[in-house]
């Protein structure tokens, strides 16, 4: 890490959550009609059945759309009303907020922000070369 550079981690413990977005019954559902799906359309390709074909594929990519949303890197199950994921959105919206208004006042300084700011799980400021602010 340069000098310079600031890293933030906003506590969040103890505000919770709902819990696990899908529940390990459901989740064990949507994993067996994967399978049958995928076994169906294999048979409609077979067949040259194009329109059963495209039902079933759009059925997969519902429920893999819905499997994705639920489970995160490494397939971590998210939590539904997760305080923390709240809070870093939150702040990440702000931050581009600001950054638009100062776009229309100060371009120049914009751009630096833009190139300095990373927003995630952890929120830096870390600009190419020390800047001396005079306030």
């Amino acid at each position: 890490m340069r000098e310079g550079a600031a890293f933030v981690r906003c506590p969040v413990g103890g505000l919770g959550d709902a819990g696990e977005i899908l529940d390990p019954q459901a989740w064990a559902q949507y994993k067996e009609r994967l399978e049958s799906l995928r076994g169906e359309l294999e048979e409609a390709k077979s067949f040259n059945d194009t329109g059963r074909a495209e039902t079933l594929q759009e059925e997969i990519d519902f429920i893999s759309k819905e499997l994705s949303a639920a489970y995160g890197l490494g397939g971590r199950a998210k939590k539904a009303a997760d305080s923390a994921e709240r809070i870093r959105k939150t702040v990440t919206s702000r931050i581009r907020e600001s950054l638009g208004r100062i776009q229309k006042e100060h371009p120049e300084l914009s751009l630096h922000f833009s190139k300095a700011i990373r927003t995630g799980t952890f929120c830096s400021y870390n600009p190419e070369k020390p800047t001396n602010w005079q306030l």
